[in-house]
């Protein structure tokens, strides 16, 4: 007797995606949308799971704009509010930017003084008067490297404030997706 998993036909899957549908179960439904998609991508009844995929994916964007409903006791439906999002981290924040305008202000002052320190080399041209003396002063080894070393440490600062601030970011963010997910296991009280 063989041994394998039992093949559906295009059309049983697509009502099986709209029955469930129908009975509020959207994520089942999207599972046998997307496997319809999948399996039979070049079907009629596959267009008619992408349509399926693409309604249940509106009505999830409106449930998610409008807040859900839960039923009182008393019957009467209200909608539950998410939980407040609170701006945290907000010397970390205010620090990070702090960086980033310094880091900045570094690599502006060390490409002034690298482009200061070349610019005697820049304006010999032929037949041109002498530069001064005065000018041709700042132009040595050094003064290269510590510039190029400024540039380097500007880049840094600046990228180390980008990564704490996506670290902020990403820390709020789950902060409210844990409060979300606490609402939802609480019957949707915040």
């Amino acid at each position: 007797m063989p041994h394998g998993s039992p093949q559906f036909t295009p059309q049983q899957l697509l009502n099986a995606g709209r029955r469930a549908e129908a009975e509020g179960k959207s994520e089942v439904a999207q599972q046998f949308y997307w496997y319809l998609n999948d399996q039979f991508g070049l079907t009629a009844e596959a267009a008619e799971g992408r349509n399926g995929l693409a309604r249940l994916e509106a009505e999830g964007q409106q449930q998610r704009n409008v807040g859900i409903l839960h039923t009182t006791r008393a019957g009467e439906a209200r909608r539950s509010r998410p939980p407040a999002s609170r701006e945290r981290y907000q010397v970390g924040r205010a620090l990070a930017t702090l960086l980033t305008w310094s880091g900045w202000l570094v690599i502006a002052g060390a490409a002034l003084s690298l482009a200061i320190s070349l610019m005697p080399d820049l304006l010999q041209l032929p037949g041109a008067p002498p530069i001064p003396a005065a000018l041709q002063s700042g132009q040595s080894p050094g003064t290269l490297l510590q510039a190029g070393a400024a540039l380097i440490a500007g880049g840094i600062s600046v990228l180390c404030a980008q990564a704490a601030r996506a670290l902020f970011d990403l820390a709020t963010a789950t902060r409210e997706l844990a409060a979300l997910e606490r609402a939802k296991a609480s019957g949707g009280r915040p």
